[in-house]
């Protein structure tokens, strides 16, 4: 699906990594990556690499599984569940996921660097529905401003050490 064609955004974001398009690519795919900007992450897993992963951290659990991936546009869909849950396989996250979204990762070369949009959007709730929809995506949103400077930050920094290696 394109940005363009989902009808749902709950928020979207710009910034620059200073490193090529594809090793930003690669980062998105790496539970190690996701954890440096996890809000209070202190765990990651992967369940099988550069597919499916899993990031633990004081507000609770993500299930993160890519689920297109081109040179320019990858989508994950990510399923979220509450903190009890930080021990879990795959499919138990995926079961007792209490909302569901897609996260996508629009990646543009600009030079060495790679200018990215990222579209939280299709906000589902399977599970505990006495919590107002409206409230999680205000949740989403300050979250996301919350992480924007950690992800830069340190995605700038683990990208230099990718050339230093």
């Amino acid at each position: 699906m394109s940005l363009s064609q989902s009808q749902s955004i709950i928020y979207r974001d710009e910034f620059i990594i200073r490193a090529p398009t594809h090793v930003v690519a690669q980062f998105i795919c790496q539970a190690p990556r996701i954890l440096d900007y996890y809000p209070a992450g202190f765990r990651s897993t992967t369940f099988e690499a550069n597919k499916s992963f899993a990031c633990y951290g004081g507000i609770g659990a993500s299930l993160l599984n890519v689920s297109h991936r081109s040179n320019t546009l990858m989508t994950l869909k990510v399923y979220n569940c509450l903190p009890m849950l930080l021990k879990r396989d795959a499919s138990t996250l995926k079961r007792q996921a209490f909302f569901i979204m897609h996260e996508d990762w629009r990646l543009q070369s600009v030079g060495a660097n790679t200018h990215v949009i990222k579209i939280w959007r299709d906000l589902h709730q399977p599970r505990l529905s006495f919590i107002p929809q409206g409230l999680i995506k205000i949740a989403i949103r300050l979250i996301a401003k919350l992480e924007r400077r950690r992800l830069v930050s340190r995605w700038n920094r683990a990208a230099a050490q990718c050339e230093i290696s």
